[in-house]
């Protein structure tokens, strides 16, 4: 790691991705996290069991892992975490 410099360990360069992905993503995904939940919730209730219901349920439990998946991608535009040589 000696080798590299601090600009070069940054994963988000320009203003406008690290913007994105410092604010907008993890206000998407409390929001994506909450929606989802719920949505499962509901879904997973069997008091009208129908093919439709799960459905619905497979693809909120996919936007789930989806979100859960992209948070390590998020959590690199912050310069504290980016930095760690334990996260990379």
């Amino acid at each position: 790691m000696a080798c590299l410099k601090k600009a070069q360990l940054l994963f988000f360069r320009d203003p406008l991705s690290r913007f994105i992905w410092q604010y907008v993503f993890p206000l998407q995904f409390a929001l994506g996290l909450l929606g989802n939940s719920l949505n499962l919730w509901v879904l997973a209730s069997d008091e009208v069991p129908n093919i439709a219901s799960d459905m619905l349920a497979a693809v909120s439990f996919c936007d789930l892992a989806f979100l859960l998946v992209m948070l390590p991608h998020c959590l690199a535009a912050f310069d504290t975490i980016a930095y760690d040589v334990t996260f990379r």
